[in-house]
């Protein structure tokens, strides 16, 4: 088995986040300079459209000079230009980031980039459109979208920060009090890795999606033509790692049968993405096949009586903060398994166990070569049993009711199948917003192995009466833990008993709310300031009272918490 230093795959994934990290340190509030600044520098300010060229460069040398005027707020700031432009370039192939700049924008042109007529806040100048043929030349009836646009507050630059472990998972996050900008500068990477790839369809970079879907709100008004003749529109635009959205705002928007059958041939790549690396005993999976180590302690909660005390930091900027916290001595420590998927393969390879020994206990190491012998020797009966692995990722891929909105909804007046597939991020629109960028790698093999004009379609193009629409009465989660109720037209052909429950639902939402003020009232008073994760632990909180999530709808908005870990600071790392 290959250790994490001399191991491919782990490799692969620091190239996939070299890659795609450009794309973050732009805050891209719509409209602002440095949105329409990343937009010269992703796309080029080249277009086959007469009528458009850059929006803040009309040449490279105006990029250039863009780019020294616009710095990246680390603890030594710097010009954006001497990373994203002279830098030394990190993705194979390219001696710095201006080559690689000049190939993408090259290998747009190749296919013939051109921008629509729209026009947004700030001189914004269009939706951006790529078109790659299918192998006989003809179009493609699949459309692809994303947004440029991000819900950043301010203008600028950002800092980053990455982990690169499996033990603290392959994360990118943004260094200050904004987002990370992964909703959906994601999507904008997907895409252009798929054009990279030769994958056939229309792709759509749409701008203000963050501010109602202006962009694509405009080409269902103005420019139905690019719409035309398409059979499915897949966003590149949700949060988790296993959502295929059929409904967006309580608005069916895609078949079921659409969304297994593209989650079933995403499932299919992933399991062949994971039996190469288990085959090779790769570190990067081989991690997840570890013997509970009960000594490592995994949760922590204060002892009865622990009394808080006044503590004062100062951050990396200067600023200062003072915080009443519990004394670490006074923490009791709590201890369980690394990881469930552990308890699948004992079950699998008991028999395995020497003989005339009860209850025999295996190593890891042991457990590591039964299961890089099991995906060699029977690799059929290993994707059996990477479903299982699958799982323990949170990477099953699922039908999901709760959709709230992306650009796609505009159109299913128009396209049959519509949807939104997860991208691997968390707690969008948050300063907490994190990446996972292992995700996208296998992520994006399935998107490019998936055969998309063979997926199944409900519904004739053209014809909007034979599409499959309906409406479901569940409502849907938003940011922020907001439980959304289905709109009063949706609500006005619903029956009493579902009116009723989105009625309860609405006023257990606003006693919820109403008891987070209390609960920030009283910590304020007492101690000096606010933290829920620690109101909790300090005062508890009555579960009965908290309303979970409607049953019936597969979504998973309960964002995974990554367990603490030191981050590398991005300008600094290797």
């Amino acid at each position: 088995m290959s250790t994490l230093e001399d191991s491919p795959f782990q490799q692969r994934l620091l190239n996939t986040f070299w890659d795609m990290a450009d794309i973050f340190f732009f805050k891209r509030k719509d409209g602002s300079e440095a949105e329409k600044l990343f937009v010269d520098y992703w796309f080029g300010v080249e277009f086959d459209d007469a009528e458009t060229n850059g929006e803040l460069a009309n040449s490279e040398t105006e990029l250039i000079e863009l780019l020294k005027s616009f710095e990246i707020p680390a603890e030594n700031p710097f010009p954006a230009y001497d990373f994203l432009w002279a830098g030394a370039s990190k993705t194979p192939g390219y001696a710095t980031n201006a080559d690689k700049c000049r190939a993408r924008w090259e290998l747009f042109r190749s296919y013939g980039i051109y921008k629509d007529g729209y026009r947004g806040t700030g001189g914004t100048q269009g939706n951006i459109i790529v078109d790659v043929p299918l192998a006989d030349g003809t179009a493609s009836k699949t459309l692809f979208s994303c947004h440029t646009d991000s819900v950043h507050r301010t203008d600028g630059m950002q800092q980053l920060t990455f982990t690169q472990h499996p033990e603290s998972g392959y994360i990118i996050q943004s260094d200050n009090n904004e987002c990370l900008g992964g909703d959906d500068g994601t999507g904008v990477w997907l895409m252009t890795k798929m054009i990279e790839a030769g994958v056939p369809g229309r792709y759509i970079f749409h701008r203000a999606e963050e501010v109602g879907g202006r962009g694509s709100g405009w080409i269902e008004k103005n420019r139905e033509d690019l719409l035309q003749g398409h059979e499915r529109a897949i966003a590149f635009d949700r949060k988790a790692k296993h959502s295929v959205i059929t409904y967006q705002s309580c608005s069916r928007c895609c078949s079921d049968e659409f969304a297994d059958d593209l989650g079933g041939h995403l499932m299919l790549a992933a399991k062949r993405y994971y039996l190469e690396r288990f085959q090779a005993g790769d570190e990067t999976v081989m991690y997840d096949v570890q013997a509970p180590v009960p000594e490592e302690r995994t949760g922590w909660r204060n002892v009865p009586g622990a009394r808080s005390q006044k503590t004062t930091t100062t951050n990396q900027y200067g600023y200062t903060q003072t915080k009443w916290e519990i004394p670490k001595e006074q923490y009791t420590y709590t201890y369980t398994p690394k990881n469930e998927f552990w308890e699948t393969v004992v079950e699998r390879f008991a028999p395995m166990a020497p003989e005339g020994v009860e209850d025999y206990v295996f190593s890891t190491e042991e457990m590591q070569t039964l299961v890089q012998n099991y995906a060699n020797e029977y690799p059929e009966e290993m994707m059996g049993l990477l479903e299982e692995y699958l799982k323990f990722k949170e990477e099953i891929w699922k039908t999901d009711t709760g959709g709230s909105f992306t650009d796609t909804a505009n159109y299913t007046d128009i396209i049959p199948e519509c949807t939104n597939l997860s991208c691997g991020y968390y707690n969008a629109h948050t300063q907490s917003e994190y990446q996972d960028y292992a995700f996208l790698e296998v992520f994006l093999e399935g998107l490019i192995a998936t055969p998309w004009e063979e997926l199944h379609t409900s519904g004739e193009v053209g014809k909007p009466e034979t599409f499959e629409r309906g409406y479901q009465t569940s409502g849907y989660w938003g940011y922020r833990d907001t439980w959304i109720a289905p709109s009063k037209n949706i609500l006005d052909s619903a029956s009493d008993e579902e009116v009723a429950k989105v009625r309860r639902k609405q006023q257990n939402q606003k006693e919820r709310r109403k008891k987070e003020r209390e609960a920030k009232k009283q910590m304020i008073a007492e101690l000096g300031y606010y933290d829920p994760d620690e109101y909790e632990m300090i005062y508890g909180y009555d579960e009965d009272e908290w309303e979970d999530a409607p049953s019936d709808i597969s979504s998973f908005w309960d964002d995974y918490k990554p367990t603490e870990s030191e981050y590398n600071t991005f300008y600094m790392a290797e």
